[in-house]
């Protein structure tokens, strides 16, 4: 398709020039003709060289004003110009790594910005997203996986620094989850960017589900026989670079994950994640908060004083009798519950953490399963899992397998969710028909 030449060139050269004259004064070392000129073949037909490229490298890194008149002068042009500098700027620099670091730039101005950011600027994000979705698909993308054999230690220390889900506190410690046969990571790097993982899987090889995080990366670990693990279970999806944010790296990574562990595994019959549920804390302390306890983030009601809803009359007995044991008198169940959750401990006690297993399995499939997101423009409910989590999950095709009660009793896994954890499954021949009953906002859930 021919490229749409802009209209009015000449008005977008004095823009040009108007833009490098307004921040002239701070780059007075820098040739402002040979900015200028750099800077224009961007907007022409022309093929841009390296030593353009270096001059305007210089003339973007001098200085906050100047990366917001490049940004200026890239707004001032049609979508598919800009596209066709983007395309300049990659065969340039034989790397699509600068365009990364310079989308993070700019999100990073809209950010300061606000709502004062011009419609024109915000405009390049998406133009942004479009160009890296067709330089980051799966044609351009190569597997890798990382083992303790294969890892260099540079490589390994950006893992660890990546890591967002389980991270751990050095990289050395990071480490241990290479050195157990059991344990693998997937990568996908550009062809033009060795090396550079842009998103990673961690993957811990079983015979069947893992329900807990101690026993991929706890003291509980122990090391499973390759020759009988039948499930493989995708614990830690991560991208690494900011700029690459909207384009769906974690979907692309997961469908190439399952092809190489299908590849290099044939015995691995089934996928499944343990994956955390980070929003389920905030949401059920809101829950709680109300007096009574009505709140939903759909605004239907959701009362857990109500009997047999998620709590049996057997258990609110006995979560009472707990509580007055020492002669303290008991409330309604949202005021009890709130003290118990209030409580760091309160699973350290047997009678508590018996009676709440079956009420906090509940709470957490309603938030999954029926609390959807808003959409902030109609303020209506959209079909979307508000949980981000669930909401990835699912739309990718997973069902919920099964919810695992204090799964992962970490300082991080209790704040963000009172340590409870899901299995997703990606069950291959059910995925598609998954991901139209969630579209029309059916959770398709086996627990």
């Amino acid at each position: 398709m021919a490229i749409e030449r802009p209209s009015g060139f000449a008005e977008v050269r004095k823009k040009i020039t108007d833009a490098i004259s307004r921040t002239y004064h701070q780059y007075l070392k820098t040739d402002r003709e040979s900015v200028e000129e750099a800077v224009s073949l961007l907007a022409s037909d022309r093929t841009i060289h390296p030593e353009s490229m270096r001059v305007i490298l210089d003339f973007y890194n001098s200085g906050g004003a100047q990366k917001e008149a490049f940004f200026t002068i890239l707004s001032a042009l049609p979508a598919l110009k800009v596209d066709y500098i983007f395309n300049q700027i990659y065969a340039a620099m034989d790397s699509p790594s600068w365009l990364i670091h310079i989308r993070a730039d700019l999100d990073d101005i809209l950010q300061k910005m606000g709502a004062k950011a011009p419609q024109a600027l915000r405009g390049l994000v998406n133009i942004f997203t479009e160009h890296f979705a067709k330089i980051f698909n799966f044609q351009y993308l190569v597997t890798r996986c990382c083992n303790a054999q294969n890892t260099s230690i540079s490589l390994l220390k950006f893992i660890s620094e990546k890591e967002g889900v389980h991270p751990a506190e050095h990289w050395w410690n990071f480490e241990n989850r290479l050195n157990s046969p059991d344990h693998i990571i997937i990568s996908l790097e550009h062809f033009k960017m060795p090396y550079v993982p842009v998103v990673y899987v961690e993957v811990a090889l079983s015979k069947g589900l893992i329900r807990k995080m101690s026993r991929i990366i706890g003291d509980k670990h122990r090391i499973a026989d390759l020759r009988e693990a039948d499930t493989a279970i995708f614990y830690s999806v991560n991208t690494t670079m900011p700029g690459l944010d909207g384009i769906a790296l974690g979907a692309k990574m997961i469908t190439r994950g399952r092809e190489y562990i299908e590849q290099t595994y044939p015995h691995i019959r089934y996928f499944a994640t343990l994956s955390p549920i980070p929003g389920f804390r905030a949401y059920l302390e809101k829950v709680l908060s109300d007096s009574p306890p009505t709140f939903s983030l759909t605004r239907k009601k959701i009362d857990v004083n109500k009997k047999g809803r998620f709590f049996s009359a057997a258990e609110i007995t006995k979560i009472g009798a707990e509580l007055t044991k020492g002669g303290k008198k008991s409330g309604a169940l949202s005021e009890m519950l709130r003290e118990i959750l209030g409580s760091e401990d309160w699973h350290s006690r047997p009678v508590l953490l018996k009676a709440m297993k079956h009420p906090m399995v509940e709470l957490t499939r309603y938030y999954l399963t029926r609390e959807k997101r808003i959409d902030p423009k109609t303020k209506s409910k959209t079909t979307r899992a508000y949980d981000q989590v669930a909401n990835f999950h699912l739309s990718n095709g997973a069902s919920i397998g099964s919810i695992n009660y204090l799964a992962n009793h970490s300082g991080r896994g209790m704040r963000e969710s009172f340590g409870m954890m899901v299995n997703y499954l990606y069950e291959g021949k059910r995925s598609e028909k998954n991901k139209r009953l969630y579209r029309s906002g059916e959770v398709v859930c086996e627990a």
